[in-house]
């Protein structure tokens, strides 16, 4: 047996002009796992054929930043019709008669060689000329989050806010899985047997399990200030979506989300309170942390069978929640907070009920060491 590992990881900040700050990313990991049996067994037995070796199991992984930006906002019913243009494509650029469907002999729909380049040409924005090579890692793109501070640099912002900042952020990471050498495959080329597989298409030297997308905008747009009375502030809005093409029932799962995200927060500095303590009065200050959130958030799950261009929701809800926390530091070793947290959520589907879930209660937290006490 042979191991493969390879992990590739960058890290890069730049700042093009001053309070303008983005960090850039990189990442591929690369798994391989090769194990062979009786390597030193003639596999046909037979000498007039010379010596064949035995069949070896290659298993591949593997993931990589990528871009996808191109059809961020590309309806889902457009990606798939895409990804059919492209694989007749695709499969006519291998060669052969043509079927009445527009694919050529032994590369139909349902062959991994055609599908996998056809579904990575649509959801990057790609031709789909050249991308035949389905089981290649590729070279990782750069994954970003911006932040620009520079508003506070204007008079009239700098005199409210001691903090502005703009974000943005966007990553997409491509992941490969299963990826393993066909005994079928080994076959055709050691035994007579049958080159084709049960839709009529040529044995591929690999086989594949799932390969898909993760992308988000996290967030696409946003921004964090803090004013000079100690007033926080942040609004974000998220988008996010998973594109996964399953290759052994030949389906395409489509999962997007939006969410909007409002938050405060408040220091009360040194709120003084008086409590009793073993018959003596005492007075604490301290400052009162206040902070609250809330977010909505719409998500729907979509699962298309490629062959049967049939395609259903399967999943999906609205979620809206709305959380409030203060906490108090009573000395050094003993913090109370109090906290209030809701939830409602809408089913898409008609099996399920809405649910709505409340958590509220105060929690006291000592910290045994040091020297606070009371």
């Amino acid at each position: 047996s042979q191991m493969k590992n390879q992990n590739f990881l960058a890290n890069v900040q730049i700042m093009p002009v001053s309070d303008f700050r983005v960090d850039i990313n990189f990442m591929k990991n690369y798994n391989s796992n090769f194990i062979q049996g009786g390597y030193n067994v003639d596999a046909d037995s037979d000498p007039n054929n010379g010596f064949q070796f035995s069949f070896g199991t290659d298993l591949i992984t593997y993931s990589r930043t990528a871009w996808t930006f191109g059809t961020s906002f590309t309806d889902g019913r457009n990606i798939y019709d895409n990804i059919l243009a492209n694989a007749k494509i695709i499969s006519q650029q291998m060669g052969g008669p043509l079927d009445a469907n527009g694919f050529t002999d032994g590369h139909s729909l349902a062959n991994a060689y055609v599908l996998v380049p056809a579904f990575q040409a649509a959801v990057e924005g790609k031709t789909p000329a050249g991308m035949t090579d389905a089981k290649k890692s590729g070279f990782p793109l750069p994954n970003w989050r911006i932040t620009y501070s520079g508003l506070k640099n204007i008079p009239l912002v700098n005199s409210q806010f001691s903090k502005f900042d703009i974000l943005h952020g966007y990553t997409s990471t491509y992941t490969a899985t299963g990826i393993q050498s066909s005994i079928d495959y080994y076959n055709v080329q050691n035994n007579a047997i049958s080159d084709r597989d049960a839709f009529g298409d040529i044995y591929n030297p690999y086989t594949f399990s799932q390969v898909g997308y993760v992308e988000a905008f996290a967030p696409l747009i946003g921004a964090d200030v803090t004013m000079r009375n100690n007033m926080q502030f942040r609004a974000q809005y998220n988008i996010d979506r998973l594109l996964m093409l399953g290759l052994v029932n030949h389906t395409l799962t489509e999962d997007t989300g939006k969410e909007y995200i409002i938050g405060f927060g408040y220091i009360l500095k040194d709120l003084k309170m008086k409590m009793s303590f073993k018959g003596k009065e005492r007075t604490i200050k301290s400052d009162l942390n206040i902070r609250g959130d809330f977010s909505l958030r719409d998500s729907q799950t979509r699962i298309t069978n490629i062959l049967q261009d049939d395609s259903q929701v399967t999943g999906g809800q609205r979620m809206m929640s709305f959380k409030l926390s203060a906490d108090y530091n009573m000395s050094q070793n003993f913090n109370i907070r109090f906290f209030y947290d809701q939830l409602m959520t809408k089913y898409k589907i008609s099996t399920a009920f809405p649910l709505s879930t409340v958590r509220a209660g105060l929690t006291a937290t000592f910290t045994f060491g040091g020297s606070g006490g009371f």
